[in-house]
């Protein structure tokens, strides 16, 4: 043409210099998602035309479809999004009143925090900054996994090393401000299966509570929190308990081994007491002034073997008789 239109535009105007007619339709399913003018008056057409009317009428129907298509789509509704208005930044109110260096004011030092290492092998407590249901968690050096959310120490989750440390395997929750914990409930579980942190528990009774109390968002976190909150809190009186009744238990057990040593040792000092005396092997005193008439007379005797071999006494005191007492006694 001899004129110009505004960039990327078109139009069209109606004409009897040709009457349009559409080609069959094809048998083949179309392969582009999006119609062109004909191909969307041709599917109206054969639309019209196989529900009975005539070409004519078909095709004012295919016009019809046309500029339906091509009308101006209403708007979308503007879907606004109440936004929360940041929280200010918190004022810096100088050192913890602690002396720790890496506590956030509003938070106390946990408890059983030292300074000073318990043992040689400690490391620093570590705090883990995601954000959770119940508060700050705060773990021990030897402590890797944060019982709150599931994140570990070597992980790429937020957390900060203290400057004091913590008992091994200690793991302390304390509550938190707002704006240090804003948490959120995630999805909706699929299943209850596989809930190991505190964040899941309080995640699947928000919706519980949404499901079964219909209450709002603001109030179901915050119930949710609550009973989770508790929980955890019977549960620790639970292990606490438990714990009580091992060491009774243990203390009972070592109490009877005592007293069961205790037996022995009497029993073994009664037996001490009742043993006879070591066996002591005596012989019969010589006696040099003995004639050879004497030996005969000792010989003849019919204990006379006895008084050569000797005899086996439990008494360990020496017989002090006099000389003829003793060869009276050999030869009985």
């Amino acid at each position: 043409m001899d004129f110009f239109l505004p960039p990327s535009t078109f139009t069209f105007q109606s004409t009897t210099a040709y009457v349009w007619k559409p080609s069959p339709l094809s048998k083949k399913p179309r392969v582009s998602t999006y119609g062109s003018h004909n191909s969307i008056a041709k599917d109206a057409f054969w639309a019209s035309s196989l529900a009975g009317l005539n070409d004519d009428d078909a095709r004012a129907a295919a016009v019809e479809a046309l500029h339906s298509s091509l009308a101006p789509k209403p708007p979308k509704a503007l879907v606004i999004i109440e936004r929360k208005p940041t929280p200010p930044l918190p004022i810096d109110n100088g050192p913890h009143p602690s002396g720790s260096s890496t506590m956030e004011h509003g938070q106390d030092l946990p408890t059983h925090a030292s300074f000073e290492r318990f043992s040689s092998s400690d490391s620093f407590a570590w705090r883990c900054d995601i954000t959770h249901a119940l508060g700050r968690y705060y773990m021990a050096g030897d402590k890797k996994c944060c019982p709150g959310c599931g994140s570990h120490f070597n992980g790429g989750g937020r957390k900060r090393v203290m400057d004091f440390f913590l008992p091994s395997g200690y793991v302390v929750r304390q509550i938190a401000p707002l704006h240090l914990q804003d948490w959120q409930a995630g999805r909706k579980p699929k299943t209850k299966k596989g809930l190991s942190t505190h964040n899941q528990m309080a995640n699947l009774n928000y919706w519980n509570i949404i499901d079964e109390q219909g209450l709002d968002h603001e109030d179901a976190c915050k119930l949710a929190i609550q009973m989770t909150d508790e929980y955890l809190d019977r549960q620790a009186k639970s292990q606490i308990k438990r714990d009580e009744e091992k060491a009774v238990t243990a203390d009972e057990h070592h109490q009877v081994d005592d007293d069961d040593q205790e037996e022995d040792v009497d029993m073994d000092a009664a037996n001490e007491a009742h043993q006879p005396g070591p066996l002591v092997f005596s012989l019969a005193p010589q006696d040099d002034d003995l004639d050879m008439k004497d030996i005969m007379d000792l010989s003849d005797d019919s204990g006379s073997e006895e008084s050569d071999s000797g005899t086996l006494s439990r008494d360990p005191t020496p017989d002090t008789s006099s000389d003829d007492e003793t060869s009276g006694s050999d030869s009985e």
